[in-house]
C-alpha cells in the first residue's frame, strides 16, 4: 500500500502492504520495532503521521475500516477547517488541549447525544477527510478554543453563569445592557447560521474599562480571535478566514496605523454572511483573486462614534462609564480558565441547539417575523434595527420586551446623528403641512391662498422650493439662508424621495408632489390614519380626554414634536393628536377633564 500526496488530495494504490504489517505484527514484533522497521521506510513515508493509526487498525483487525475510510481507491480531498457539519448530520468542533499543544476534534452526535475525540473525520458521501487547524496562534492564546464540551445544565443555569462571570471582571450598571451581552455571547455559538449578525461595540473615552469589557465579553465567545497583533492587511485576513470565529477589535491599536482603513472596510462588510467576502489580487499574479471570509461577530471598542451611520447601526452599542465598584485589575490566570469553562459549556449548547435554531431561521425570510418574534408592531423601526435586534430575540425570547425599549432608543439615537435623517424628516413634515393646508382650503370652500400651490389636474402638488425651504429655516430668515437650505432640501428630495423638481417662469422651482406621496402624508385623507406620522397638532385649550391606544407605535408627537412610542391619543377640544408618556402626564397632571382607559 502507498499513499501519495499532492495538492491537498490523497492518490490511493492498494498493493500488499496490509499483508506485510500484519504478518510482522503476528510474528511478535513490537509495535515500537515495526514502527522503526527499514521495511517499513517506504510506507512511513508514504503514509506519514498515519502509520500508527494504521497499526493501531491492524491490532484491533480493523484495518478493512481503516482502508474504507481513509484509502478506499478513490481521490479524497484533505480540508483544514475549525468547524464542519458532517453529511450525516455529526457536528465536527476543533477543540485545543494547551497543556499537550494538541488539536482535535469533539463530534457531536445529534441523534444520540454523544461526543467523540477524533484526530480527523471522513466524510464519505463527500470524498472529502477533514483536519482540526494548527496555528502558532494557539499556544500564544491569540485564538482561543474549547478543550472540550461540557454540561451546563439548563438554559437559565447557563445565564446565571455566563452573567456572574462579567459581573465578576467587568462592572454593568446598566442590566439590560447585561442581557444584551449574555444574548449577544450566546448569538456568537450560532452566528454562522445566521444571513446577519450585529456587532457589540462599547464607546468612551480612555479609563472607562473598554479594554476590560472586550476581554471579558470577548473571550468565552465563540473562537475569539484577538487582532491587536497583525500588523499587515494579509495576517488580519488570513486570521478571519482560517478561524471564522469572533472578532476582538480595540480601535485603539489600528486607529493611526495604515491597517485602519482595513478594518473599517472589514467592518461594512462582515455583518453579512453574502457579502463578507474581503477581495484582493495576488501582488505576484494580478490574475490570481484572493478571497478572505471576514463574516463574523465582533466586539468593538471605539473612543469615537464612526462618521459612517451605516456603520453605526451595525452596532449594539453601550457607553462606558466609570467604575463605582471593585473589579480586578488584571485578568491572568484564573481569569483564563473560568472564560475556558465557559467556552466548553457554551459549545456543549452550541451542539445542543443547532438544529433547533437552524430550522427556525427558515422562517427569517417572512416579511412578518420580527413582529412574530417581539410580539410588536414596530411600524416606524427602520428594518436596519429590525435586523440587529432580531436574532436577540431569538436566542432570549424572554427578555424581548427590553431589547425592543432598546431597539427603539437605538433608532432614535442613529436618527438624532444623521444630519440629513433629521431633515428629511422635516422636509416630510412640512411637504404634509402645506399639503394639508391646501386640502383644508379646497374642503372648505375657501382660494386665498390656494393660488401658491396650485393642485393639477392629475392630482401631483405643486410647492415652490423656496417656499418649503423657508418652513425649515424661518419666517425671518436672511436669502442667503433659504439659498443654501434649498440646495440641501433639493437633494433630499431627489435622492431620497425621489421626486421631481423643476424649473418654471423667473427660474423659480417647484417641487412636484405625486398622489401616492401625498398619501403618506395623510393628506388626501379627511379623517386622519390611527398610525399616521403626521397627527394634528392639539393646541386649542377645552376639555380634555385621554384614551390609551390599542397598540404602542413609533411616530411623531402632536404635542411635543420628538419622534418616539406613542401610546396615548389626547383629544383636545375639536383637535386630537396621539402623545407620548411625558406628555400624558404632563397634561394629566395639569389639565382636569376626562381620563377614558389612563
Amino acid at each position: 500500500m502507498a499513499i501519495r500526496e499532492g495538492k491537498g488530495k490523497y492518490t490511493v494504490f492498494v498493493a500488499d502492504a496490509a499483508g506485510r504489517l500484519k504478518t510482522m505484527l503476528h510474528k511478535g514484533v513490537r509495535v515500537d520495532q515495526l514502527l522503526s522497521a527499514r521495511s517499513l521506510k517506504d510506507i512511513r513515508e508514504a503514509l506519514g503521521d498515519r502509520v500508527v493509526e494504521a497499526v493501531k487498525a491492524l491490532q484491533k483487525e480493523e484495518l478493512g475500516d481503516f482502508l474504507k475510510r481513509v484509502v478506499s481507491g478513490r481521490l479524497a480531498k484533505i480540508v483544514y477547517t475549525p468547524f464542519v457539519e458532517l453529511s450525516d448530520g455529526r457536528l465536527a468542533e476543533e477543540c485545543y488541549d494547551p497543556e499537550a499543544d494538541e488539536v482535535y476534534y469533539a463530534v457531536y452526535n445529534p441523534e444520540t447525544g454523544q461526543v467523540e475525540k477524533v484526530g480527523e473525520v471522513y466524510d464519505e458521501k463527500r470524498g472529502t477527510v477533514y483536519r482540526p487547524v494548527y496555528t502558532e496562534e494557539l499556544p500564544a492564546r491569540q485564538v482561543l478554543l474549547p478543550s472540550w464540551p461540557e454540561e451546563y445544565g439548563s438554559d437559565e443555569e447557563l445565564d446565571r453563569e455566563i452573567e456572574a462571570h462579567l459581573d465578576r471582571w467587568h462592572e454593568q450598571l446598566d442590566r439590560t445592557e447585561r442581557l444584551l451581552d449574555i444574548a449577544y455571547v450566546k448569538l456568537t455559538y450560532i452566528h454562522d447560521l445566521l444571513p446577519a449578525v450585529p456587532y457589540r461595540r462599547i464607546l468612551g473615552p480612555w479609563g472607562r474599562g473598554k479594554t476590560a469589557y472586550i476581554e471579558t465579553i470577548g473571550y468565552v465567545c465563540y473562537r475569539p480571535m484577538l487582532l491587536a497583533g497583525c500588523d499587515t492587511e494579509a495576517a488580519i485576513r488570513k486570521t478571519f478566514d482560517v478561524w471564522r470565529g469572533t472578532a476582538i477589535i480595540d480601535e485603539a491599536d489600528f486607529k493611526n496605523s495604515t491597517l485602519y482603513a482595513t478594518i473599517i472596510k472589514i467592518l461594512c462588510i462582515g455583518d453579512r454572511r453574502s457579502t463578507g467576502w474581503y477581495k484582493k489580487c495576488d501582488k505576484d499574479d494580478p490574475e490570481k483573486l484572493i478571497m478572505s471570509c471576514v463574516y463574523g461577530p465582533k466586539i468593538l471598542a471605539t473612543r469615537a462614534r464612526f462618521q459612517d451611520t451605516a456603520l453605526e447601526s451595525r452596532c449594539l452599542t453601550f457607553i462606558a462609564r466609570e467604575c463605582v465598584g471593585k473589579v480586578p485589575l488584571f485578568r491572568a490566570e484564573n481569569f483564563m480558565r473560568e472564560s475556558l469553562k465557559l467556552r466548553n459549556k457554551l459549545l456543549m449548547w452550541r451542539f445542543r441547539n443547532y438544529r433547533r435554531v437552524k430550522e427556525a431561521i427558515k422562517r427569517i425570510e417572512g416579511t412578518e417575523i420580527f413582529e412574530e418574534v417581539y410580539g410588536e408592531k414596530a411600524e416606524g423601526l427602520h428594518p436596519r434595527i429590525k435586523q440587529v435586534f432580531l436574532p436577540l430575540a431569538l436566542i432570549a425570547p424572554e427578555h424581548r420586551k427590553e431589547f425592543y425599549e432598546r431597539a427603539v432608543e437605538a433608532y432614535l439615537t442613529l436618527q438624532s446623528l444623521d444630519e440629513d435623517e433629521q431633515l428629511e424628516r422635516q422636509v416630510f413634515e412640512a411637504i404634509a403641512e402645506i399639503a394639508s393646508e391646501v386640502s383644508q382650503l379646497r374642503l372648505g370652500g375657501e382660494h386665498g391662498e390656494l393660488g401658491e400651490h396650485p393642485v393639477r389636474t392629475e392630482g401631483v402638488l405643486r410647492i415652490p422650493l423656496s417656499d418649503l425651504s423657508r418652513r425649515l429655516v424661518g419666517e425671518d430668515a436672511d436669502r442667503g439662508e433659504v439659498t443654501g437650505m434649498s440646495k440641501r432640501v433639493k437633494r433630499i428630495l431627489t435622492d431620497r424621495f425621489g421626486l421631481q423638481v423643476e424649473t418654471g417662469r423667473a427660474r423659480k422651482r417647484y417641487v412636484l408632489v405625486p398622489p401616492e406621496f401625498l398619501r403618506k402624508t395623510g393628506a388626501l385623507h379627511i379623517e386622519r390614519s390611527p398610525r399616521s406620522p403626521c397627527s394634528p397638532p392639539a393646541k386649542q385649550a377645552g376639555d380634555v380626554k385621554i384614551t390609551e391606544l390599542p397598540e404602542p407605535y413609533i411616530g411623531r408627537c402632536a404635542w411635543c414634536g420628538r419622534e418616539t412610542e406613542l401610546r396615548y391619543n389626547i383629544a383636545c377640544g375639536d383637535l386630537s393628536g396621539h402623545a407620548c408618556q411625558r406628555c400624558r402626564d404632563e397634561i394629566a397632571g395639569g389639565v382636569e377633564g376626562g381620563r377614558e382607559g389612563v
